[in-house]
């Protein structure tokens, strides 16, 4: 069901990969690397939902404070899109522990 779920995240139509989001993050196991890689890569998806989608599914399964998470979520800071840099900070909002 998770592979099932990964390969929906990049389907044509936006509301398929919020959907695939949604199951992937209530499906993987907590703080499974291959999720945080492929839901943290949504964040910058052209469609601004389908970024806070995955901006929200992260913390689903993803314990506070996960580096590799905030690493990734990070990366999307510099983004053109400031859509994409809010739904980032959104993320980061909620995983981040005080002090990271």
């Amino acid at each position: 069901a998770v592979r099932a779920a990964t390969t929906q995240l990049t389907h044509r139509d936006g509301n398929v990969r919020r959907t695939a989001l949604q199951a992937l993050a209530q499906l993987a196991v907590k703080n499974d690397p291959e999720a945080i890689i492929a839901i943290c890569d949504r964040i910058g998806d052209r469609d601004a939902r389908v970024g806070w989608a995955a901006a929200d599914a992260l913390l689903w399964f993803v314990e506070q404070g996960n580096p590799d998470a905030i690493f990734r979520v990070g990366t999307h800071l510099g983004h053109l899109d400031p859509n994409i840099r809010r739904a980032a900070v959104h993320a980061l909002g909620q995983l981040c522990k005080q002090g990271d």
